[in-house]
């Protein structure tokens, strides 16, 4: 199955867990002892200079063991709604071990919005994730016009970002990929026991600190599964919090890094190899308009103003769905109707990108006042 022209990958398909077929062009090609990962980056494809840093990677075997780390570039980046290609050398140039389990985490503190990730063993074996999982899961998401798989399928993505100073709260997530391969027991699965998938530590958790040199949760023992649906033969196995070989996660720091702001991108240097970073609580910017200034209006039919609004974990720009005619303002998380009559009001205006105020006079209390919105930025997804 892993060998085949088409992968096949849980995802979610408007709203329920389903089959997203992945073309082989989406993966990697295989390179000796190497494990190839191919991060797939999500909100809009933007020719500007705009995107976030590059990830560092971990790979572990069926037992925790590190089967290679990287740690990318301080000062790489990636654009958004774009992919980039992260090659980690196996520790040992003769280990072609298949690494079940790996660990992404933020390599910057320029965010990413990751909608997926596909993998290339050094056998040319492939596995794959992809955002909607984390979306699902309750992290924090947002759509995506990153289209990864057939049908024109477009994944939420999950972002990650490692300072939390833009109100998110995860450096990193690790995962046992060889989980997410579809499967039509284990797609029914994690649809009626959704704890299975998103409250397993070994199977997929987000990280509020987590580094390229932290190890993750593993099975053990490794998991049993039915063989015809490949649904786990015990759920109660699935539902722990795994087993760590230190160090775990947070538990150290690489070498001290120094940054600097060049022309609105952290540059950053290591600094002496006896200068290590001390642990240090992860705290989140609460009450922060992420991405404040942009406006996103989508003709695309999974989009959904109304679940982004209703949504605790998402996090992003404003939002418009033509489909819904509705806009969700991300700030206040509510939603209102788009207008369709010079008569209509407590609605938002898309000529000229506000909201107009309801009718009738003012209460002192403000309540027909709506917020004043300016945009410097507004993409268009199809």
């Amino acid at each position: 199955m892993a060998n085949a022209a088409a992968f096949n990958v849980v995802g979610v398909l408007m709203g329920v867990v389903g089959m997203i077929g992945l073309g082989k062009d989406l993966f990697a090609a295989k390179e000796g002892a190497t494990t190839n990962v191919r991060v797939h980056v999500g909100l809009a494809k933007d020719s500007s200079n705009t995107g976030g840093s590059l990830p560092d990677i971990a790979l572990f075997d069926a037992f925790g063991n590190v089967v290679g780390r990287k740690e990318s570039s301080d000062n790489g980046h990636v654009k958004n709604g774009n992919y980039v290609d992260i090659r980690v050398e196996h520790n040992d140039k003769n280990d072609n071990r298949q690494s079940e389990y790996l660990s992404i985490s933020a390599g910057n503190t320029d965010a990413i919005c990751v909608a997926g990730i596909t993998v290339t063993w050094p056998d040319a074996g492939k596995q794959a994730w992809v955002g909607d999982i984390g979306r699902m899961c309750e992290v924090d998401w947002f759509y995506s016009e990153t289209i990864i798989g057939e049908g024109n399928n477009k994944p939420a993505c999950i972002w990650l970002d490692s300072d939390g100073t833009n109100g998110l709260h995860y450096a990193g997530m690790a995962m046992h990929i060889t989980d997410f391969a579809f499967a039509s027991g284990r797609t029914e699965q994690y649809q009626n026991n959704r704890d299975t998938m998103c409250k397993s530590a070994p199977r997929f958790k987000m990280y509020p600190k987590l580094g390229f040199w932290d190890n993750i949760p593993f099975f053990d023992p490794p998991l049993k599964y039915v063989a015809e649906t490949l649904a786990d033969e015990d759920t109660a196995k699935v539902l722990v919090p795994g087993k760590i070989n230190d160090p775990g996660p947070g538990s150290e720091r690489p070498r001290k890094k120094t940054c600097h702001d060049y022309r609105g991108l952290s540059i950053c240097t290591r600094d002496e190899e006896n200068q290590f970073e001390e642990p240090a609580e992860r705290k989140v910017a609460e009450n922060v308009h992420f991405m404040a200034g942009q406006l996103i209006v989508s003709e695309s039919k999974g989009h959904s103003a109304k679940e982004l609004c209703e949504s605790k974990t998402s996090k992003g720009p404003d939002f418009v769905s033509t489909t819904e005619k509705l806009y969700c303002d991300m700030k206040e998380k509510k939603v209102y109707p788009l207008c369709v009559k010079a008569t209509d009001r407590a609605c938002f205006d898309e000529t000229i990108q506000k909201l107009r105020p309801a009718a009738g006079p003012r209460r002192r209390d403000g309540a027909w006042a709506v917020p004043e919105k300016s945009y410097h930025t507004v993409r268009y997804w199809k």
